[in-house]
């Protein structure tokens, strides 16, 4: 997904990435998922990466409303 953000992002000046879900502890150097994802993304286009907490249920169709593409990953 990032990979594939960078190439969009590059195209398209308006493309931000929002990432929503829990952050997890990641091995040195980055210390967490999210620091990890930040750094496959070059220096130019982390300002257009945000990350979110988790969200309720129901405040999801809010943030996912104003979207153009979507990616859902889920765990079981």
């Amino acid at each position: 997904l990032v990979e594939a953000f960078v190439a969009v992002a590059r195209r398209h000046p308006a493309a931000r990435l929002h990432l929503v879900g829990r952050d997890t502890p990641h091995p040195a150097p980055f210390g967490s998922y999210s620091a990890r994802l930040r750094g496959l993304v070059p220096a130019e286009l982390r300002a257009r990466i945000a990350v979110h907490a988790p969200l309720p249920h129901e405040a999801v169709p809010a943030r996912i409303a104003p979207v153009n593409m979507l990616s859902l990953m889920r765990s079981r």
